[in-house]
């Protein structure tokens, strides 16, 4: 290996044939070399719905990385009005644990501060992976006590659609559907 491509490989993950110990088993990861990246997921004993979240997520992560200033000032403008509304919940485990401290740390939550920058990417991640699976399949959100309110996780999925239409063809809300029917 050259050094160009030695700083490229991560070290601690490789492919295997067995199946390693649950504390070394990794279902997804990615590496970026020359500009590219390459996207590996294993596949094997897991449920469809769940390697379909996997894909997405990296996605969403890929995409979080190079979102434009147009999404960003759109999707953070829809967090803010939701901590000055005072909005409980999230999408997914990761955003709720970064908004909680969020909370926990910030006297203005909505300030343009380090802390709000990651939850917000972490927030549009966890949205983008729930609104490009279902572009992809017909799925249900699950409720719960950590779950954003339906009507705050329709505006963010409504902003994602007009940034980032599904392809002709595909629906995201139900009267999309109607509509292609």
């Amino acid at each position: 290996m050259d050094g160009k491509e030695k700083g490229a490989i991560r070290r601690d993950e490789f492919v295997c044939t067995e199946k390693p110990p649950e504390n070394r088993l990794s279902w997804a990861t990615q590496v970026r070399f020359d500009g590219e990246e390459v996207l590996v997921f294993a596949l094997k004993d897991q449920e469809v719905s769940e390697y379909h979240y996997r894909f997405f997520h990296v996605l969403a992560s890929l995409a979080g990385d190079l979102w434009s200033d147009e999404a960003q000032a759109r999707y953070c403008g829809l967090l803010r009005e939701e901590l000055s509304a005072r909005v409980h919940g999230e999408v997914d485990e990761e955003s709720w644990h970064m908004k909680q401290a969020l909370l926990r740390r910030e006297t203005n939550a909505r300030k343009e501060g380090k802390v709000f920058r990651d939850y917000a990417r972490q927030s549009f991640i966890d949205t983008l992976t729930l609104y490009l699976h279902g572009i992809c399949c017909d799925i249900d959100v699950e409720t719960g006590p950590r779950q954003l309110p339906s009507r705050y996780l329709r505006k963010r999925l409504s902003a994602l659609h007009d940034l980032y239409p599904p392809p002709s063809g595909y629906a995201v809300f139900p009267e999309h559907q109607e509509q292609r029917g």
